[in-house]
């Protein structure tokens, strides 16, 4: 099994996190309180703590800031009650939630911008969203996730000659870089999409990525699943991404064109976000996108229906589950599917 490369024990979080403080700053929200006060003392928090930036690079920021600030009291609260103006990564993590997803999920391993635009591979740990980093569920749950997916890609190409490997939705490519994972472009081809503008693949790693047996393409993957040189593909993946598309369209559109991607034995992998007090918290206060949330039960049953519909038109696959294991709720259940 691969672990994690360079980094702190990265899974289990350094404390527990009370499931009622994210459903605090949803109802918070809701409530559609006065952010006035809030905003001037966020204001004077973010000027005061950062006197050795420049006037310029705070005045940017805050610009933006601050009528993200001002429409939603939640997130007002969420910003003085965890010091977010004093952090140098919290307000540009903040922008990059909406701009580049992928940079945002950079900051569930520490990595993210300051506030003068300067990357970090590492975040000092006394800087304030360090005690996200560590603790945060849904951070937590995508380095569990990536690590899943490293070990997924590592095991069929032990059990598949020249493995095809197809991430649809790559982002930056976490499992590749951050678990360990070795590329070994003699043995397995990887073809990679995304449609994030900010990813530089040739920046992701030290080697060239055509040396290392990476195809890295910006494409939506709703287009790339009908490019027939996916075809025979041993796994493809797909995370993060399910929970936003309707049922019967990813039954029809996503799960009948893998099928017809993958080799006999391939597999499938996907997840589901659940509903849970972290995601309740990030849709209200961090302007995620609707996801359709489900209980554990019925995400796995909502799964078996899609499996045994498919089954009965010839496309036969089986079904493998795992939830999220560090978190006092479950956020996500994670799916293998093999094609049988």
């Amino acid at each position: 099994m691969l672990t994690f490369k360079g980094l702190f024990n990265p899974i289990a979080p350094t404390e527990r996190m009370p499931s009622d403080s994210f459903l605090k700053y949803a109802k918070i929200n809701e409530e559609s309180r006065s952010t006035v006060g809030l905003v001037e003392k966020i204001r004077s928090d973010f000027y005061s703590s950062h006197t050795n930036v420049s006037t310029f690079d705070l005045d940017s920021i805050w610009e933006i800031i601050k009528d993200k600030l001002s429409a939603n009291a939640g997130l007002a609260q969420f910003t003085i009650d965890y010091g977010g103006a004093e952090s140098d990564f919290f307000f540009p993590w903040l922008l990059a939630v909406e701009r580049s997803p992928s940079e945002a999920l950079e900051m569930s391993y520490g990595s993210g911008k300051d506030l003068t635009g300067k990357w970090w591979n590492m975040v000092p740990e006394r800087d304030n969203i360090m005690y996200f980093v560590h603790n945060d569920p849904p951070f937590i749950y995508n380095r569990e996730r990536q690590l899943y997916v490293a070990n997924l890609v590592t095991m069929c190409r032990a059990t598949a000659l020249n493995s095809k490997i197809v991430d649809f939705g790559a982002g930056r490519l976490a499992w590749a870089r951050k678990h360990g994972f070795v590329f070994a472009p003699e043995k397995q081809s990887i073809f990679a999409f995304d449609i994030d503008s900010s990813i530089v693949p040739e920046a992701l790693f030290e080697k060239n990525t055509a040396s290392i047996g990476l195809h890295y393409e910006k494409n939506n993957f709703m287009v790339k699943l009908n490019d027939p040189k996916l075809l025979n593909s041993d796994l493809i993946i797909l995370g993060g991404v399910a929970s936003y598309y309707p049922i019967d369209m990813f039954r029809d559109t996503v799960l009948t064109s893998v099928h017809k991607l993958l080799n006999t034995g391939g597999d499938f992998f996907f997840d589901m976000q659940l509903d849970c007090p972290y995601y309740k918290r990030n849709q209200s206060i961090f302007n995620w996108p609707e996801m359709n949330l489900l209980s554990p039960s019925q995400a796995i049953d909502t799964v078996e229906s899609m499996r045994k519909l498919l089954m009965s038109k010839g496309m036969s696959f089986s079904a493998e589950y795992a939830f999220d294991s560090f978190n006092e709720y479950p956020s996500s259940v994670m799916v293998t599917m093999t094609k049988l």
